[in-house]
């Protein structure tokens, strides 16, 4: 969100995020694909798997999917908001409960 100088907010972008798995360090702009699962049937979002195996040194660095890019004028800006729910989840409900290791 982004508030203008004439003290309104504006929301300029939402919904689900899209990214990719960048090196840690963000080292030469390296990314890959990142492994991600439509959460559509465990209430909603997103998940993706980084910090072990393939993914071992990367993180998820992601934007809003909705719109794409969206132009401003920042000279009329006085404020941005930005906000973003995570929770842990189950990867896989026929082994154990590992959500309290993290």
């Amino acid at each position: 969100m982004i508030l203008s100088k004439d003290g309104k907010w504006k929301t300029v972008q939402y919904g689900n995020p899209a990214g990719a798995a960048f090196k840690e360090d963000f080292a030469n702009d390296f990314s890959k694909a990142a492994n991600v699962r439509d959460e559509l049937k465990n209430g909603d979002g997103v998940s993706v798997i980084v910090g072990v195996g393939d993914y071992a040194g990367f993180n998820f660095h992601f934007w809003t999917a909705m719109p794409v890019r969206v132009d401003v004028d920042t000279s009329t800006i006085v404020a941005v908001y930005t906000s973003c729910e995570a929770r842990l989840i189950i990867d896989n409900i026929q082994k154990p409960d590992d959500r309290k290791d993290c």
